[in-house]
């Protein structure tokens, strides 16, 4: 690892398997609706029960207590098994070579496209948070269909932006923490050759590896901010299609 300093392509693109991209795309599909039926009754066994309620109960009151989309029935539940899921792959993709780091852009994408998606399918009449194109046509079968195609197009973009946000900075954060790490396993070898030494390690050598670990969980701390602004964003996305078209159309 010493020798292998800027190379932490091998890890955070997973070599040259592509079907590993499609694999992990299809399966994180399956999270949401796996999370929803067994999340309860893990909950309500599991000795880790007061750690997840306490999460729930920091989403509840940050993000879902007096949102729109918190009324409806399960929505509350499928909010925060989006949130833990994101949350969890973050988390462990933080750990070096566990699994390639482009398994962190799919998930999320992947994790994410029901939720933006159904937004939009519930709410097949109304406009968008922006004022859309459908904002300014009379209510009609090809304004409907118009609007519904933009809409699906923008939540695409919005669910692909955000992705690539939380992939890129996990990203640029494991390839500093690789080369902090890298450059102190070499200082190791070339310790009395070229650092200043107190005992087996360097000076020089602590400071490495106290940037790798500082860095290591500020890579946590940034995931943690990340899926709870994207879990936010989504909520709020949401809550802006209440517009409604009718009443858009008595204004003019």
């Amino acid at each position: 690892m010493a020798l292998d300093i800027f190379s932490f392509s091998d890890f955070a693109l997973g070599g040259e398997s592509k079907s590993l991209g499609v694999l992990s795309f299809l399966a994180a599909l399956s999270i949401p609706i796996f999370m929803t039926s067994v999340g309860l009754y893990w909950v309500a066994h599991c000795r880790e029960a007061s750690v997840v309620n306490s999460l729930f109960q920091l989403v509840d009151k940050s993000i879902i207590s007096g949102s729109a989309i918190g009324k409806a029935p399960g929505a509350s539940q499928l909010i925060f098994c989006e949130y833990l899921t994101l949350l969890s792959v973050c988390g462990f993709s933080s750990t070096v070579f566990v699994y390639p780091i482009i398994t962190n852009f799919w998930i999320p994408f992947s994790v994410a496209f029901p939720f933006w998606f159904s937004s939009v399918a519930f709410t097949f009449k109304g406009i968008s948070w922006y004022g859309s194109f459908a904002g300014t046509t009379y209510e009609g079968y090809v304004s409907s269909l118009a609007n519904f195609a933009l809409e699906s197009v923008t939540v695409v973009l919005r669910v692909f932006t955000l992705a690539l946000r939380i992939f890129l900075n996990l990203m640029i954060g494991l390839a500093l923490v690789k080369l902090f790490f890298s450059l102190g396993a070499l200082s190791c070898l070339l310790d009395k050759g070229l650092y200043f030494s107190t005992g087996s390690f360097g000076f020089v050598n602590m400071i490495l590896f106290g940037l790798g670990f500082g860095l290591y969980w500020w890579d946590w701390f940034v995931a943690f901010l990340q899926v709870w602004l994207f879990t936010f964003l989504s909520v709020s996305y949401f809550d802006g299609y209440k517009i409604n078209m009718k009443e858009v159309v008595k204004k003019k």
